[in-house]
């Protein structure tokens, strides 16, 4: 007997119904199952063909046994190394543990990496928020007269306001499309991070400038509303 992922179905038995069929795998063997390929050496390790077969005392032992059920994984691995000894008596069985575990440990690295990515990104905005913060206070400081002025001739606070704000976000947009536009570019350096997604992805794009202009917005209001509440005779004298 012998067990196919749908790999090895599609690539070697040209569509035909694999169930019952006969193969060579050391031996003749009927196929009595079909499964889904799993990546066994990880998420980017390729999907090939694979066949899985009962253990046989006639031959040496040696791989790895996949079991799957409901029960708690203590109670069960004691069961599964008592019948595998009962099958193969000079067989060492090693410590079992879960799938999750196993797929833990192959991606711990990149985990680590994306974690550390993560930090760095925080810290970029955290700079990015600092930085327009610092250069909305330095232009404000700057017109602090001409708002003066403004406000004499009849100017709104919330005029005022929404021209800062506006003076930001003309600044953010210019910034954010340089930066788009570098990060179009330099995007094939991450692929080895990514699985399964795509490093021109629309949506992370937008999510991203989206960020950028809140926390920009919300860096620049502080400053603007100081240059709302300018006094005009002070400024003036």
């Amino acid at each position: 007997m012998i067990i196919i992922n749908d790999i090895a179905a599609d690539r070697f038995l040209n569509g035909e119904r694999p169930i019952g069929m006969t193969v060579e795998s050391n031996g003749k063997r009927r196929i009595v199952g079909v499964v889904r390929a799993v990546r066994n050496g990880g998420p980017e390790a390729p999907l090939r063909p694979e066949t899985y077969t009962p253990i046989n005392n006639r031959r040496a032992f040696g791989g790895t046994l996949f079991v799957r059920s409901s029960r708690d994984l203590g109670p069960l691995a004691a069961d599964v190394r008592g019948a595998v000894r009962a099958v193969l008596t000079d067989v060492i069985v090693p410590e079992s543990q879960t799938f999750q575990e196993m797929y833990d440990k192959l991606i711990v690295q990149r985990k680590f990496n994306m974690i550390m990515l993560a930090v760095f990104g925080v810290l970029a905005i955290v700079i990015a928020a600092v930085g327009i913060y610092g250069v909305m206070a330095y232009i404000v400081e700057q017109r602090t007269q001409e708002i003066g002025v403004r406000m004499a001739l009849g100017a709104q606070s919330g005029q005022v306001l929404r021209m800062m704000l506006s003076r930001a976000a003309l600044l953010m947009v210019a910034g954010i499309a340089i930066g788009l536009g570098a990060g179009w570019m330099l995007s094939r350096l991450v692929t080895a991070f990514l699985f399964h997604a795509e490093p021109h992805d629309g949506v992370v794009y937008a999510l991203s400038a989206g960020l950028l202009v809140l926390t920009g917005l919300a860096a620049a209001f502080i400053p603007a509303r100081r240059a709302s509440k300018v006094d005009p005779i002070s400024v003036l004298r």
